[in-house]
């Protein structure tokens, strides 16, 4: 569908009296899951100036869990509004935010979340598991997290080595209290792998992923494969983990922007900063605010 028959649409579809929720059909191009995620909560935004509520159905190919089934918002998430199956529903298709008529402008975590828990929710198998990661192994308000995102980030921020970001973290937790041990996550499995023995003296964790990558080949911007839903998983499984630490160093990345949109509270320090034509929502509305390390 053309753009501007996708804009007509839309338009049309906010602006329909008899219409109260809207099913946003997002056939974005392969992308990242929170790069997507965050189009969902910009819909959402807008829906609510047009007195609608939002359902989204994502079908990018790099998440799809089966051949048969493009959607797999539902694999993760909840769509509230989903329940109320009596409500009149108008259909929305959008390949990117651009679609919608005005852009996202909340300000800061706190503003995203509760847009997020007014229309969404994780799926409540994924809250369990991670509690109960977290129980086993303490991961709470004194946990440092650390992410560390590698492959292709280069296209939209500077390259950080890793021996360099370990020391520069290591430095950084000297002016904290009360640090007691450190979550790390990260998409390069060497990474993982440099903090098991500890950072800084502290014992570490990680979840034990079941894809990362060994080169500079990302693992989540592939087609569809045998993978997706346990690529899906890791990727929502280490954004909620990080969300569960107090505090958190963190390279450019929507997956840990998110941790801070889930914990607000989170005290981000930030790595290295985006390149201007990089900075998109939630990642902008961090660098305002976040420590430089």
């Amino acid at each position: 569908m053309a753009r501007w028959r996708r804009r007509r649409w839309l338009a049309k579809a906010f602006q329909d009296p008899d219409t109260d929720i809207l099913e946003f059909v997002y056939f974005a191009r392969i992308t990242g899951m929170f790069g997507q995620l965050s189009a969902c909560i910009q819909a959402a935004e807008v829906a609510e100036r047009f007195d609608k509520r939002p359902v989204m159905r994502l079908t990018s190919d790099n998440y799809r869990v089966s051949d048969a089934d493009p959607e797999w918002f539902a694999t993760y998430f909840v769509n509230k509004a989903d329940d109320d199956l009596a409500a009149a529903r108008g259909k929305a298709f959008m390949r990117d935010g651009s679609d919608l008529p005005c852009g996202a402008t909340y300000t800061n975590p706190a503003e995203a979340r509760a847009l997020f828990d007014r229309h969404y929710a994780v799926r409540p198998e994924f809250i369990e598991e991670v509690e109960t990661f977290a129980g086993a192994n303490s991961i709470g308000p004194r946990t440092l997290a650390i992410h560390y995102r590698g492959t292709d980030k280069y296209t939209e921020a500077p390259t950080q080595e890793m021996r360099d970001v370990l020391d520069r973290i290591a430095r950084h937790m000297d002016t904290l209290d009360g640090v007691e041990n450190v979550f790390v996550a990260s998409d390069v499995a060497p990474f993982v792998e440099a903090t098991a023995g500890g950072v800084a003296g502290l014992p570490t964790v990680s979840l034990d992923d079941a894809v990362r990558s060994s080169s500079d080949i990302p693992v989540h911007t592939q087609s569809f494969h045998a993978a997706n839903a346990a690529m899906g998983r890791d990727a929502l499984l280490n954004c909620l983990m990080l969300a569960r630490c107090g505090w958190m160093c963190r390279t450019t990345s929507l997956l840990s922007a998110w941790s801070a949109i889930f914990n607000p509270d989170i005290k981000v320090a930030i790595l290295n900063e985006p390149y201007a034509h990089s900075v998109w929502r939630p990642e902008k509305i961090l660098l305002s605010t976040a420590q430089r390390i």
